[in-house]
């Protein structure tokens, strides 16, 4: 896409469609598949695939609720915020990439939203996180190689459990590194154990990003059944912040987890999948497994017990 001779008149550009799982190609008719006629031409593509730009009406692509909502716009100044009554015209900017290279596309596509809304004096909504800010708040936020900061990407939401009481927490903002968004349930409404287990989240969707770096096609198409996450995956993952994550001498600081995909729900992001976290399956197959009582073992070992 950068520096690259143009393409042949009536070449299509190798790519990803919705689905594609960048791997052996399917039929060119069924989901997933490439827009290049030829299998191999995914694979031989770099790691900057397409961007698409479009502008379209604000209230098309922007839920007006998330406008309203005191929380998804806490970050923009008095002046950002009275200015979003004016605001009638979006423009979307879409990047395909592959997990490459310490996410040099979404590096890449950062950089061209920063540009964009300096110069035309926009705001920037993100339709995973549905979080709306300024310029400034964005461009502190961004994705940055030497840091790996992927807690400034993914935003953590906290919802009731489906079913019985107790509280579970849902990332948003994982579609951006090629992998599900991750819910972990079975914890208990206390503040402590949740900001513990915040930061469990944030380290397992670190450990989820780097094994898209691994995968040939760039993408997280599949995860191992056992995956470990260590307590320094959850502090690589809030580098550049301030302050110190709970550190606990006597603890082993390392856990394995298993991901299972959880049936679609309304509040998820559209089009995109979440994956329960639950103990390997040796534990989680059991009948007599209980959620609560492994999440609350897991969190004390990589952090110690809540205060």
């Amino acid at each position: 896409m950068i520096a690259q001779a143009p393409l042949a008149a009536g070449a299509a550009a190798p790519r990803l469609a919705d689905g594609a799982t960048g791997g052996d190609a399917p039929p060119v008719d069924s989901p997933g598949a490439l827009v290049d006629a030829d299998p191999s031409a995914y694979r031989r593509a770099d790691e900057l695939l397409a961007l698409h730009i479009d502008l379209v009406a604000t209230d098309a692509l922007v839920n007006p609720k998330a406008l309203e909502d005191p929380l998804l716009t806490r970050d923009l100044t008095l002046d950002e915020a009275v200015s979003l009554e004016r605001r009638r015209h979006a423009l979307l900017l879409r990047g395909e990439y592959r997990n490459q290279h310490g996410l040099r596309g979404l590096r890449l596509l950062q950089t061209l939203v920063r540009v964009v809304a300096r110069q035309r004096g926009a705001l920037i909504h993100d339709p995973d996180t549905l979080e709306t800010v300024g310029p400034a708040v964005f461009e502190a936020r961004r994705l940055q190689a030497s840091l790996g900061n992927v807690a400034d990407q993914v935003v953590v939401v906290p919802l009731p459990e489906a079913a019985g009481a107790g509280v579970r927490l849902v990332t948003r903002g994982m579609r951006r590194f090629g992998a599900v968004d991750l819910e972990l349930g079975g914890l208990a409404a206390d503040p402590a154990l949740l900001q513990r287990a915040t930061f469990l989240l944030h380290g397992l969707a670190l450990v989820l990003v780097r094994l898209g770096e691994v995968d040939r096609s760039g993408i997280a198409v599949s995860a191992p059944e056992r995956i470990q996450v260590e307590t320094r995956d959850a502090i690589a993952a809030y580098a550049g912040r301030p302050g110190q994550l709970p550190r606990c001498r006597e603890c082993p600081e390392v856990a394995a987890v298993h991901l299972v995909e959880r049936p679609v729900e309304p509040q998820d992001p559209p089009g995109h999948y979440v994956a329960r976290v639950v103990a390997p399956r040796p534990q989680s197959d059991a009948a007599a497994y209980n959620q609560a009582t492994w999440v609350r073992g897991v969190i004390e070992a990589l952090f110690g017990p809540p205060a």
